[in-house]
């Protein structure tokens, strides 16, 4: 089932242009991540499944519903996001959080119902810290903190989840962590992921598809090893790597030195 359908899509920030006529599609039930060099517009199509951005032209189906016809809210049953910063909400204990996703996805605004306490809690249990649920957002850890908005993002209970940079600024431990809940949300709840990464050895590891997107729009979009290789990294990119093979997954690694004339200029 094709969960997101992306026809003719235009957009445009005052004279720039950044997508012109991109067709895309993702199937319900993967993980995808999204990647290219810094100004690709890799956020902006973030936002703009997301319907927080609107496109000059062209068409995204979310589910079969057109979404930019509907206002922000009434898409909320459709689409959860987990931005790349939240800023620190002082005084918030860890379910008042998460409960602020179902105040999102609900009518109504004021009571909490049984089914929103339940959803807090399995959504807390999946992301490994209803032992947390009492304490004050802004005394966890940065990994911990960034498991908080993935459970916020899971109690509204949607099909889609978009995430910018879900594992920025997390050490390496932590990372794994998050790789390792969506493809287990991937699996288990059949969520469709669809996320921004700059770290294209994770994605390589735990990606179904990659769309790559580069500086003058260019989109290459398929399978992890149709479109991780040395020659689109290098097109894309615009700089040698060495490819290291482990397993089944490749890895990329800067030839330190090695940059075309266009970035030494």
């Amino acid at each position: 089932m094709k969960m997101i359908q992306v026809s003719h899509l235009s957009f445009a920030y005052a004279e720039t242009p950044i997508f012109q006529d991109l067709n895309l599609e993702i199937e319900g039930g993967t993980l995808c991540g999204i990647i290219g060099p810094n100004g690709a517009g890799k956020s902006t199509l973030l936002k703009l499944l997301a319907g927080q951005l609107r496109p000059d032209g062209g068409r995204i189906i979310v589910a079969g519903k057109d979404i930019h016809p509907r206002i922000s809210k009434t898409h909320a049953d459709l689409i959860a996001t987990v931005p790349q910063e939240t800023a620190l909400v002082f005084g918030y204990t860890v379910s008042e959080i998460v409960m602020m996703a179902r105040f999102i996805q609900k009518k109504r605004v004021l009571f909490e119902h049984p089914d929103d306490w339940k959803a807090i809690e399995e959504a807390l249990h999946e992301t490994g810290i209803l032992h947390l649920a009492d304490r004050p957002i802004n005394h966890l850890s940065g990994g911990e903190r960034q498991r908080v908005y993935l459970a916020r993002a899971l109690a509204q209970e949607t099909p889609v989840l978009l995430l910018d940079e879900p594992a920025s600024h997390l050490d390496m431990k932590h990372q794994t962590m998050v790789y390792e809940l969506l493809r287990r949300l991937e699996r288990d709840k059949k969520k469709t992921i669809i996320m921004v990464t700059h770290d294209l050895n994770l994605a390589g590891q735990y990606c179904d598809t990659i769309v790559m997107l580069g500086k003058n729009g260019q989109v290459l979009h398929g399978r992890v090893k149709d479109i991780l290789n040395e020659r689109t990294i290098r097109n894309i990119f615009d700089t040698d790597c060495h490819v290291i093979s482990s397993g089944d997954f490749n890895f990329f690694i800067p030839k330190a030195g090695h940059f075309s004339e266009s970035i030494v200029k």
